[in-house]
């Protein structure tokens, strides 16, 4: 399996982002996916990728992730229909169940406890794939509330879903409901939502992802995996660059051999981080590897080319 490659942006500016949206596809990358938090500076994902199918034909487009406590399943499933169709089927809905309280303060929303989320968010997928399969649904559950709800358009182009998120219980609704799986290799936990690294580390995800392979499916198609890299470092020296994040960081949690070794790090040359990626995906079984664009320590779009045209290698 040949290692798909995507970038993901947390921030963009209205003005560029369609010229940002035609370099991606140029650089020979699979997909460009878009954060959703209620921040300066971070664009409304779905207009966003509604506008970038103008100006794209290949690349992948997807959510990475919507935040499940802001919006309603009736609601966002006839706005990923209308983006899926504007797309010609490129478009991936990928979704999660919130964590950032701070945003939840600043509108008045109150954030519901993680196990409340968790539950909410299980459900809405429930409804999302029949919404979006072109069920007429009705639901028995207190959330959501759906009486003879159906979508417009109804998609001509299966709508994949991505459920993204590192506690197990968002790893185990994904695994029971989801097309794919989006891994982080932390959770986000306690009042702050402070990031725990959980399976961060090659035998920590190796084994959190042998308990989800455990987990009952009600689809018979197989999970698919996505992995969020959390950095891309190109250098001559892996060594040097792995130690200087984990001074950055500041963490004792990560040995340095253990941060080379890490599935969410891309450390090395050109041909070494194409050559991990290849390596990874054999492990693993990860499908597309999402990088982050857009902040002082991110790869180059030059960076980024070359690691795409690496894999074809």
């Amino acid at each position: 399996m040949r290692p798909r490659l995507g970038v993901s942006t947390i921030a963009a500016d209205p003005s560029t982002w369609l010229e940002w949206c035609r370099r991606i596809e140029a650089a020979g990358l699979d997909e460009v996916s878009m954060a959703d938090h209620l921040t300066p500076g971070v664009l409304a994902p779905l207009p966003a990728l509604a506008a970038a199918t103008a100006v794209t034909e290949r690349v992948g487009l997807s959510t990475m992730v919507l935040n499940n406590e802001l919006r309603h399943p009736a609601v966002l499933a006839n706005e990923a229909a209308m983006v899926s169709e504007l797309s010609a089927g490129r478009f991936t809905l990928g979704i999660g169940a919130g964590h950032a309280e701070a945003e939840h303060a600043a509108i008045g929303l109150p954030l519901p406890s993680p196990a409340e989320r968790i539950e909410r968010l299980e459900t809405t997928v429930v409804a999302l794939r029949r919404l979006l399969d072109g069920d007429t649904v009705t639901t028995t559950e207190s959330y959501p509330q759906l009486t003879e709800h159906c979508v417009a358009p109804e998609p001509t182009h299966r709508v994949p879903i991505l459920v993204g998120g590192g506690a197990r219980g968002v790893q185990a609704a994904a695994a029971r409901h989801a097309d794919v799986l989006g891994l982080t290799g932390f959770s986000a936990r306690g009042v702050a939502a402070t990031p725990t690294l959980t399976h961060f580390t090659a035998e920590q995800l190796a084994a959190r992802l042998d308990w989800v392979g455990t987990l009952p499916r009600d689809r018979p198609e197989p999970l698919r995996l996505q992995a969020l890299v959390q950095v891309v470092t190109v250098t001559d020296d892996r060594r040097a660059a792995g130690q200087a994040l984990l001074d950055e960081w500041g963490t004792t949690d990560l040995t340095l051999d253990e941060a080379l070794d890490s599935p969410f790090l891309l450390l090395g040359t050109v041909g070494e981080i194409a050559d991990q990626l290849h390596q990874r995906t054999e492990r693993y079984g990860i499908e597309t590897w999402t990088v982050f664009s857009g902040r002082p320590i991110d790869p180059s779009f030059d960076d980024l080319a070359r690691i795409a045209a690496a894999l074809d290698r």
